[in-house]
């Protein structure tokens, strides 16, 4: 009987691992992805099954050159194409057709439960991602885009059906923030406008900025004509 207490090599060295994360960072190692990964994968993984459905349908209704070309193309497996291609061709007999029906209303069955999974599958993804401020946009192939910032992503349904469509019909629409217009800068006082730099403010006076001065341009008649006055315009400290 093996000792209970004993530890296993790898246990014990997955443990040091964890540890020696905690101590140089100070947060605990991920076990394993997170949420939002996994939930991308497995939608990911039933669109991929989706898509193998299709091309196994279109193969079952080719002639056989196109079959043998999917088959080279790896569309379809070498099993599954030695099964079709004895029923591909014309058949006087009906049999062939009669085994090819058979075939259609398995795939039908398959790909209508499987894309209602999907379906369901893709808008509790896109409702995570949402909720949990992730930033991304996911389309009915499951692709992902990374949003920029200030983009935001809504999604509308269009006119297809949900029952047998991947993606629910439900496409993604992404919409940036408009920007808003620069308020116009003043015209320089120089060029006949006012602002920085020298302007008029009442009839006859004139102001000019020279760093902490302000230097007053106006007409004295009684000193016989235009006087330069200076004001320190320095905070008093």
């Amino acid at each position: 009987m093996a000792d209970e207490n004993k530890i296993s090599r790898r246990t014990f060295l997955k443990g040091l691992a964890a540890t020696g994360a905690v101590a140089t960072t100070g947060i605990p190692s991920k076990a394993g992805p997170d949420k939002f990964t996994t939930m991308l994968t497995d939608l990911k993984k039933d669109f991929r099954s989706i898509r193998g459905l299709e091309l196994r349908s279109h193969a079952l209704g080719s002639a056989p050159s196109t079959i043998k070309k999917m088959l080279q193309a790896g569309e379809i497996t070498k099993s599954f194409a030695n099964k079709i291609l004895p029923l591909s061709g014309s058949d006087p007999t009906g049999e062939k057709l009669k085994e090819k029906k058979k075939f259609r209303a398995q795939f039908e069955g398959q790909y209508k439960k499987l894309v209602s999974a999907y379906n369901e599958k893709l808008a509790k993804t896109r409702g995570y991602a949402e909720k949990n401020n992730k930033g991304v946009a996911i389309d009915a192939n499951a692709n992902v885009k990374n949003l920029k910032p200030g983009e935001k992503v809504k999604y509308t349904k269009g006119s297809r059906l949900a029952a047998g469509v991947p993606g629910a019909g439900i496409s993604p629409q992404i919409t940036t923030p408009q920007k808003k217009k620069p308020k116009r800068k003043p015209k320089s006082a120089v060029k006949g406008g006012r602002g920085a730099g020298a302007g008029a403010n009442q009839e006859g006076v004139h102001t000019i900025f020279e760093g902490p001065k302000l230097v007053k341009v106006e007409k004295d008649f009684r000193k016989g004509g235009m006087v330069l006055s200076t004001m320190d315009n320095r905070k008093k400290k």
